[in-house]
């Protein structure tokens, strides 16, 4: 029986090594793999294999340079000979990724498993911490050696921020579960989306890699030249339209070819926005999708702008913006960071929470980013969702103005914060009225409930999270009486007033027109006009009360809430009085 079963074990060894030889050996990877990794146009000598084994293991091994900082000499400082603190050779950062693992392959599908321990990734900046200056040294030397030492910190930073990602989100591409496995003439497809062969993909060298997103150093030279001139007329503005048609089909057989995100990102934006050729959303949504899985966060932050603002051939759907800057920022694009912190702060598609908010933020602003900048600056002085510091606050408002960002300039401006008044209407007796956080409201009045005439009492505006009073002033509604459902009139917000339609259903006054030009913090100038969205309404003790909704025309999305009490004419007493 023992001689039975060792024979068995033997035979099934012998099998899965037969197998196995299909794939045993060096495969290298394409350029659709080393996409995937999100760091092509870091860099762009990106180069990697496959490796697997007789006895059953498998490595991963991929490795990239770019230049980090050309030499002195090759720049406008070498050129005017710099003093010797000054002169500096270049420097490259480089990328190493070792995996190892154990494989299964039964001649059709594949299993590996790897663990996290077992995957390894070396970033070397290429940078040194410069010495400290003598203490004779110009203020010139003491300037440049602090901006050398912030340069290398925030290298080192980012580089701790690749490594994490690829050991944390990349898992996919070394760990196959049952993925089915097509091998011939000396190719090797792995799933859907992972490709390796035989031989190394060779590529054109396109100058040397920077942070700035562009094509890959491994695309074909015939590839990148007449991609390139399509780019340039497509980036033309007065280009014509049989030269724009001709461009976009020049992509299309690009991207045939080589599956860059970066040729794939501008098909899709020219199927969305360009007017030389008929639009195809789809496509272009598929595009921008698989250009933003390979990492190319410009692409997702298209996406996110195109649901955020319902522009491009889609429907409105800020959930779906959220979702899209979610990604994004998961890949380190620091717009995304920007607009999942801002949707996030007004809870827009998503949840409302100022410490999340924060989180999103703090990275963009990093890079540095002023618009993120700006924000945590107000958060740092308001308190949301951190601690009040206002040297902090100042600090990084000021930061984001020097980056010219007008919105910081006018908040230093101004001499309070926004959240200044909330203490006075909380605490005096003579704001008793107003209630100290947002109220909830039960849509609940019906046409009885509202007689024509005038009602006038109070509206609060609060902030997001609607914890803060920001503002109180008076509010009045005239109606003209509820005719089938369809109301008229004219609302009142302090020294503003507008007419108005809408129809009542279900507690709930759904407008159809008017709109009123509102104080507005976070824009220049200070304000904006806003459609009337919606009104909850509900009836109680002879008093109307409920929250008012708007939504800004130029960014298409809500105001900030609003509480109001009113009281008609005829119960002889006004909202918000004892």
């Amino acid at each position: 029986m023992k001689k039975l079963l060792s024979l068995f074990y033997l035979t099934v060894s012998l099998l899965m090594s037969v197998q196995a030889k299909g794939i045993v050996g060096k495969w290298y990877c394409t350029n659709a793999y080393l996409d995937s990794l999100g760091l092509a146009y870091y860099y762009g000598d990106l180069d990697g294999y496959c490796k697997f084994d007789n006895d059953g293991m498998f490595t991963v091994r991929i490795s990239g340079e770019m230049v980090s900082r050309r030499s002195s000499e090759a720049s406008a400082v070498g050129a005017l000979k710099a003093p010797k603190w000054m002169r500096y050779k270049s420097k490259y950062q480089t990328l190493l990724i070792k995996v190892k693992g154990t494989y299964r392959f039964d001649g059709s599908t594949i299993t590996t498993v790897v663990d996290t321990a077992d995957v390894h990734v070396y970033i070397n900046t290429g940078l040194e911490y410069p010495e400290d200056p003598d203490a004779g040294a110009s203020r010139a030397e003491f300037y440049w050696k602090n901006t050398e030492r912030n340069l290398f910190d925030k290298a080192e930073r980012h580089a701790a921020i690749q490594a994490q990602m690829i050991r944390r989100e990349k898992m996919g591409l070394w760990t196959w579960n049952n993925l089915p496995v097509t091998l011939g003439n000396g190719v090797m497809q792995v799933g859907d989306l992972m490709r390796f062969t035989r031989k190394k993909e060779r590529g054109f060298g396109m100058g040397e890699g920077s942070e700035v997103a562009g094509p890959h150093r491994y695309s074909t030279k015939e590839v990148y030249a007449s991609s390139r001139s399509a780019l340039k007329i497509l980036d033309d503005i007065g280009s014509s339209e049989k030269d724009r048609a001709w461009a976009v089909k020049i992509l299309e057989k690009t991207v045939e070819k080589d599956s860059s995100a970066y040729w794939m990102f501008h098909l899709g934006v020219a199927y969305v926005f360009d007017n030389s050729v008929k639009r195809d959303t789809a496509k272009a949504v598929m595009l921008l999708r698989k250009a933003g899985q390979t990492g190319y966060g410009k692409a997702y932050k298209v996406l996110g702008d195109m649901y955020k603002d319902g522009k491009g051939g889609v429907c409105q759907d800020v959930s779906k913006a959220y979702y899209y800057y979610s990604l994004g920022a998961d890949v380190h694009d620091k717009n995304c960071m920007y607009y999942k912190g801002y949707m996030l702060t007004k809870g827009i598609g998503c949840r409302q929470s100022y410490s999340d908010a924060v989180l999103a933020f703090l990275p963009a602003a990093n890079w540095p980013d002023a618009e993120s900048l700006y924000m945590l600056g107000v958060f740092l002085r308001n308190g949301y969702g951190v601690a009040k510091d206002s040297l902090l606050a100042v600090n990084s408002l000021q930061r984001a103005a020097r980056m010219h960002c007008p919105e910081a300039s006018e908040e230093l401006m101004r001499p309070h914060e926004e959240t200044y008044m909330h203490d006075v209407y909380a605490n005096a007796p003579g704001y008793s009225y107003i209630p100290d956080s947002l109220p909830d409201v039960r849509p609940s009045a019906v046409a009885v409930d509202l007689p024509a005439g005038d009602y006038r009492g109070f509206i609060a505006t609060y902030d997001w999270s609607g914890k803060y009073i920001l503002d109180e002033r008076p509010f009045a509604m005239t109606l003209n009486g509820v005719t089938g459902g369809g109301l008229s009139g004219t609302l009142t917000v302090g020294d503003e007033s507008a007419k108005f339609c809408g129809t009542l259903s279900g507690g709930r006054l759904v407008f159809t027109e008017g709109g009123l030009t509102m104080p507005d913090r976070y824009v220049r100038g200070g304000k904006q006009y806003y459609y009337f969205g919606d009104m909850a309404l509900e009836a109680c003790g002879g008093k109307v009360r409920g929250r008012l909704s708007l939504k800004s025309r130029s960014r298409k999305e809500p105001g900030n809430p609003m509480y109001f009490e009113l009281v008609g004419n005829a119960s002889g007493a006004s909202a918000g009085t004892e």
